[in-house]
């Protein structure tokens, strides 16, 4: 998801009873503005600095 300042934040969806596993957590604990994860999207380099988890049923 694309955030007013530019970067992004990382959605994680969990269904069901899926939790994430402790290097996920440990990953999405480490990614903020300061250390953002750098990925592509559409051959452009984005930096993503937040990471949502989202729980669906």
């Amino acid at each position: 998801m694309k955030k007013p300042d530019g970067t992004y934040a990382g959605i994680e969806i969990k269904s069901g009873t899926a939790s994430r596993t402790a290097a996920q957590r440990a990953f999405d604990t480490a990614v903020s503005p300061d250390n953002p994860a750098i990925a592509t999207l559409n051959g452009k380099i984005i930096k993503i600095t937040e990471v949502i988890e989202q729980k669906v049923p």
